[in-house]
């Protein structure tokens, strides 16, 4: 599948579905968001799909005044 252009955040990046629905969609050359709690795992993926990381606890929603 083509995703060039088209830009995807993926939970629980680091292992398991998330890791490889990462990989896939890099093959398939979208940009990517990889988001999860094992920032050590999270790194190996990064480097193997060449993407952005964020370490990040989405569990509990918290609501922000702007």
């Amino acid at each position: 599948m083509n995703f060039k252009g088209k830009t995807v955040l993926i939970t629980g990046a680091a292992c398991g579905t998330g890791r490889a629905a990462a990989i896939k969609f890099a093959q398939g050359g979208a940009n990517l968001a990889l988001v999860d709690l094992d920032m050590n795992k999270l790194q190996d993926v990064k480097k193997e799909a060449e993407t952005y990381t964020i370490n990040a606890d989405i569990r509990q929603r918290r609501e922000k005044s702007v």
